[in-house]
């Protein structure tokens, strides 16, 4: 086994900050997701329908509720979906990094993360690297962006949280 060196610790130091990056930013994608759900729920009540929801919950609503609104056309609801299935996808990956167990891989001193799932006991390992989380950071980054244009103008101009402040 070799011993890690100051190479790995520079690494390591990264891939931690790298995963604090992509920690804060899903919590933009949940804020979006959360946003897009009290606007499609279409209620004075929306923020207290949609509080404590998790990412899966709010996706599921958006999707539903998206396809019902009357102010959401059948294509919009359709781009909206497509968003909604990386948002999915990217859940996985994201629970992935950051609720998995973080080890070094002992022959190679790769990061490693250790997949548990429910009901299973063996651990699935996957060697991690800084460009993959960067990877994946850009691709949170860019659902977001994508969640926020999606947001039709009607829908805004609609939603009964503006009307009740203006």
């Amino acid at each position: 086994m070799n011993a890690p060196g100051a190479d790995w610790e520079a690494e390591n130091e990264e891939m931690t900050l790298l995963l604090g990056h992509i920690v804060r930013k899903w919590t933009d994608v949940e804020l979006a997701l959360r946003s897009i759900a009290a606007m499609l729920v279409n209620s004075p009540h929306a923020n207290t329908i949609v509080a404590g929801r998790s990412a899966g919950d709010l996706r599921r609503m958006c999707s539903a509720l998206s396809k019902v609104h009357p102010l959401v056309a059948e294509d919009s609801a359709n781009v909206l979906s497509s968003v909604l299935k990386r948002v999915d996808k990217a859940g996985e990956t994201r629970n992935h990094f950051v609720h998995g167990i973080w080890s070094v891989n002992a022959e190679s001193m790769a990061m490693l993360a250790l997949r548990s799932r429910y009901w299973k006991v063996d651990l699935e390992p996957k060697d991690i690297t800084a460009e993959e989380l960067k990877r994946f950071l850009d691709e949170i980054s860019e659902i977001f962006v994508d969640l926020i244009h999606w947001i039709p103008s009607d829908l805004v101009r609609a939603d009964p949280l503006r009307v009740a402040e203006g």
